[in-house]
């Protein structure tokens, strides 16, 4: 090669290098933690809040990275030598920043920090002193407190440990993590509680551990949604969100470009700075339907990124993911996938081409709390979830059911009604019994509707149903932020998959009641006001009664309270009344016009309807025009081999 070609790609090589330097866009940090005095104590440090800590070394380094300037995330872990305890943690030079084994410190990266070489660094020091505590309790994930900290033999001491937090947020127990129980060093069990006070009888070290369980073991189910805060989401409606105008692969709720569904949501629970206190137990509108394909070695195995679920497709009270990520114009439709996310015991869900903003948002009541789907390199905070298995096997911890009043007492049970858009099973021990009403009566003074059990107790699609229950729902301590005390299983209903051979859809004819989902439509993010405007189903006083119980105790359907605004967040802002989401209702179009005008509707058994004689009316089942999938939802064309409910009649497309 000529020295003139030599000069030529010389230059070249340069000019890329130079070009290189200059996008360098790769922040580094590095932490140090040691372990004082030598022989007293190991440490850990990691930049992962899921890993185990690896207690072999005095001296532990972890290094990050990241596209641009910020904080880096450390978890710094400490842990006593036998005959010693543990005392702070301090800085280099001598200041104390904090005095549990686990600490959590940033580093902030700036652009002097492109390099290893240059890298942002820190560094503290895990002290230790010779033991005088009679217990000592440690734990390699979580939190533990031990009380009196300094106790001595002969006292009662109580130990209390916590699960792990993130962002400030806890992991409680029954969502995510489970706790494994307190041991001692020798291996025996101490306690399978959290908290627990032992007399100190002789000088003890005691390790306790959570555990994660996986949720998301098969390829289809039934699940609750918690966001990475915790809040049980649920869907309510859909929004006209569009693609940002700063950015092509991200969907924004900022202006109005083109339509996109967008199943919205929020977080229902207990919270004294927000407007809404809701029981997510009973509502069918926080169970999400999932499928997918299934890795099951990644199921089984938590590791950060893994991939769980495949091709996933969702459904709730008749949303699909699927209407969120309509990009037939724009892009090709992604694929979904639910994987393991950094947050230990979560997952995310991510989408092969586009950033979707959020499948559900809680703007609708001004909370924070929000499920993002985020691009497959994402590891968005907000893209963390839990997922609760809702079904028979894990019913006694997870569960979905019926929570009546105490007021809504007839016919020895209390009473509640459910309009969900998947099929459920009566949960056999808690004597729940489903009924629907197909004849109707009159004695000259009331209305009377003539209850039908449903006998197998399996409730299909899309059927609105009365609830007979052993029990009233007492939710004072649920509601109590003093107490916050979870529900205990009651009045169980199991989601049924829509293929199970035991749904018979014929029980359900001739059903005079009606049912709503009530979702919001087309609600023009982030603009909230006036959203009764994108109701669709509307209390109207001349045709509607709602299941309620009147004055003189007597449970029936009547007209709605002047001014009572079912699920509104700001009532004060809403002018007008709603039905209520995902119950029964009655509809007097669909009754005979044998029905005595402005009289109540007084619900009666069987028993009660055969000594009254006067008027016997039992219309003809209705016809539930246009086509349905399996799961209620109406579609306007057939997949040939798919099921589906045609005018009524269940057929297999062509």
């Amino acid at each position: 090669m000529n020295i003139a070609k030599r000069i030529v790609l010389f230059g070249a090589a340069i000019a890329i290098s130079l070009c290189a330097a200059a996008n360098n866009n790769t922040y580094y940090s590095k932490m140090t933690v040691t372990a004082e005095p030598t022989g007293h104590g190991k440490v850990y440090v990691s930049t992962s809040s899921g890993d185990t800590p690896n207690y072999n070394s005095e001296t532990s380094t972890a290094s990050n990275t990241s596209s641009s300037t910020g904080n880096h995330t450390y978890y710094l872990y400490a842990k006593a030598e036998p005959g010693y305890q543990f005392k702070n943690w301090t800085t280099s030079t001598g200041s104390q920043v904090g005095t549990t084994e686990s600490l959590t410190r940033t580093i902030t990266t700036t652009d002097d920090n492109k390099s290893e070489a240059t890298a942002a660094t820190a560094e503290y020091i895990a002290n230790f002193v010779e033991r005088t505590r009679a217990i000592v309790a440690i734990t390699d994930n979580g939190t533990v407190t031990v009380s009196p900290k300094d106790n001595k033999i002969g006292d009662d001491v109580t130990v209390t440990f916590a699960p792990p937090t993130y962002g400030g947020t806890e992991y409680v127990p029954d969502l995510a993590l489970d706790f494994d129980g307190c041991y001692d060093s020798e291996g025996n069990l101490i306690s399978k509680e959290q908290s627990f006070t032992i007399k100190a009888e002789k000088m003890m070290d005691l390790t306790g551990s959570f555990s994660m369980t996986p949720r998301v073991t098969k390829e289809r189910g039934y699940y609750r949604v918690l966001s990475c805060y915790n809040a049980p989401i649920r869907v309510s409606g859909n929004a006209t969100i569009s693609i940002s105008a700063s950015s092509t692969t991200a969907v924004s709720v900022h202006a109005d470009i083109t339509n996109i569904k967008n199943p919205l949501g929020h977080s229902i629970g207990r919270d004294d700075s927000k407007a809404l206190n809701r029981n997510f137990y009973d509502d069918p509108a926080a169970i999400l339907y999932m499928e997918g394909t299934l890795n099951s070695s990644n199921s089984q195995t938590y590791k950060v990124g893994n991939t769980v679920l495949d091709k996933v497709s969702m459904t709730a009270q008749g949303i699909s993911l699927f209407d969120v990520i309509k990009f037939t114009a724009i892009f090709s439709t992604p694929t979904v996938s639910l994987r393991w996310a950094a947050q230990s015991g979560h997952y995310k869900l991510v989408a092969s081409i586009v950033t979707i903003k959020t499948l559900w948002d809680s703007n609708i009541n001004k909370h924070n709390d929000v499920v993002k789907i985020g691009k497959d390199t994402s590891d968005d905070f907000n893209s963390n979830c839990t997922l609760q298995p809702i079904d028979e096997e894990n019913a006694d911890r997870f569960w979905f059911g019926a929570c009546p009043t105490e007021k809504m007492y007839y016919d020895g049970g209390y009473w509640t009604s459910m309009y969900a858009s998947f099929p459920f099973e009566c949960y056999e021990p808690d004597g729940v019994e489903a009924y629907i009403i197909n004849e109707f009566k009159t004695d000259g003074e009331e209305n009377l509707l003539v209850l039908s059990r449903i006998e197998n107790g399996i409730v299909p699609a899309a059927t609105p149903v009365l609830l007979k229950c052993r029990q009233w729902t007492d939710t004072s301590e649920f509601f109590d932020l003093t107490k916050k005390k979870p529900l205990a299983p009651q009045n169980r209903l199991i989601p049924l998959f829509p293929d199970d051979e035991r749904i018979d859809a014929t029980v359900a004819e001739g059903n005079l009641l009606s049912g709503t989902y009530n979702l919001l439509n087309g609600v023009p993010a982030p603009d909230w006001t006036d959203v009764e405007n994108y109701m669709p189903d509307k209390y109207d006083a001349s045709k509607h009664r709602i299941f309620s119980v009147n004055a003189e105790g007597r449970v029936g359907f009547y007209k709605q309270p002047a001014g009572y605004k079912f699920w509104i967040e700001n009532p004060d802002e809403v002018t007008e009344m709603s039905l209520r989401p995902n119950r029964a209702y009655l509809d007097l179009s669909k009754l005979p016009s044998a029905s005595l005008q402005g009289a109540p509707f007084r619900i009666i058994n069987e028993n009660e309807a055969a000594g009254i004689d006067n008027i016997v009316v039992k219309p003809e089942a209705p016809v539930r025009e246009g086509i349905y999938d399996l799961y209620g939802r109406r579609v306007e064309h057939m997949v040939p081999g798919n099921i589906y409910i045609v005018n009524g009649v269940k057929t297999i497309a062509r």
